[in-house]
């Protein structure tokens, strides 16, 4: 099982655009692979690469020598790019989004606030489309090959904004998946999902086929529930190996946020987790961060945010980690986790939000 965790640096935070602080990501490097993970997922602000030559370059050089740090520490990474969402926060450039009052406007940082805007549907925008593949042909072009970088992380959460037009999203991701088999050295590339396709599946899966591997992420679950993270993100992981054919890797970690975790839960679900074969697990902050930066985006939309990491901001592992992690790894995998689920894929996206809660019943008989 892939085991994984995203970095959002704990010096620097993200607002400011600046690349995660070279020293901290090496330390942080050494102990998720003490720790048994596999890698790190850094996201990657599209804005931080759309301003001046002279922004760019510190940005990419500020990025070479941390990824060069975590490869002296034997770790791999993931790259998110474009990052659209960090601990619920949404994130982007400001050309695809508008400030005229709408009923689908949403939290989100651009150009250094956090603000209530809308999206805009720049998939109609040809301009636009070319604009955005063209800052990511130039970040490929900077970092593939780099000996610490494992996969690409494309599409993350975008299928969330505005309603894709089928024929756009497809141009877009086989540009980006091109760019990667031009110019990579045999990176992955990640469709990274939001939960809601479960409900909403039509979009993303004629793009699954695309890339080489899924992860299924986010705070919001798509249906009422009230159990543990790790065991709805079990279950949904399940349920999108089967819609699409593909098997995933999870995001978990949300119980962190206004609770605290209860070790004998996060066991026995933990091993329930394991026992379903997925392809891996991502835990949504690797570190938490330094004091001064809880007054920061995104950790300051609510203060349990600033708790959610495996390490504490001194880099020390929490108390149970070490344990849960190491039954991750040790748990082996077991036949038939889908047997509860009892009709065909086309009887499913007849109505996905009932059967979607519906089958959840099944699944924790």
């Amino acid at each position: 099982m892939l085991l994984t965790a995203k970095y959002i640096c704990p010096v620097r935070g993200v607002a400011d655009l600046d690349p995660p602080e070279p020293r901290r990501l090496g330390q942080a490097a050494m102990v998720a692979r003490s720790l048994g993970l596999d890698q790190l997922l850094i996201p990657v602000l599209e804005e931080s690469l759309t301003g001046g030559v002279k922004q760019k370059v510190r940005f990419l050089d500020g990025l070479i020598e941390g990824l060069d740090r975590v490869a002296e520490s034997k770790m791999s990474v993931s790259l998110i790019l474009p990052a659209q969402e960090i601990l619920g926060l949404r994130c982007a450039i400001p050309e695809i989004l508008r400030s005229t009052p709408h009923p689908d406007s949403f939290a989100v940082l651009a150009q250094g606030k956090v603000r209530n805007l809308s999206p805009y549907g720049w998939w109609s925008d040809p301009i636009l489309i070319q604009k955005r593949i063209r800052t990511f042909r130039e970040m490929v072009g900077a970092l593939s090959r780099h000996p610490a970088l494992a996969e690409w992380h494309v599409f993350e959460r975008v299928l969330d904004w505005t309603n894709a037009d089928p024929s756009g999203a497809e141009f877009v991701l086989r540009s980006l998946v091109a760019e990667v088999r031009e110019k990579g050295g045999g990176e992955k590339i990640r469709l990274s999902l939001g939960w809601s396709q479960l409900t909403s599946p039509t979009p993303a899966r004629p793009l699954i086929g695309l890339v080489d591997a899924v992860l299924l992420s986010g705070s919001q679950k798509p249906f009422v529930h009230d159990a543990n993270d790790v065991a709805v993100a079990t279950y949904l992981g399940v349920m999108a190996r089967w819609l699409f054919q593909r098997n995933v890797e999870v995001e978990i970690g949300w119980d962190g946020v206004g609770k605290s975790f209860e070790l004998e839960t996060l066991v026995q679900e933990g091993e329930r987790l394991a026992e379903q074969g997925l392809e891996g697990v991502s835990w949504v902050s690797l570190c938490d961060p330094e004091p001064g930066l809880k007054a920061a985006p995104p950790w300051n939309l609510n203060p349990d945010l600033a708790q959610t990491g495996l390490l504490d901001c001194g880099l020390e592992p929490k108390p149970w980690v070490e344990h849960w992690l190491g039954q991750l790894r040790s748990t082996k995998a077991k036949s038939g986790g889908e047997d509860f689920i009892d009709l065909s894929i086309e009887e499913y996206l007849g109505d996905p939000s009932t059967h979607l809660t519906r089958l959840w019943n099944h699944f924790r008989a």
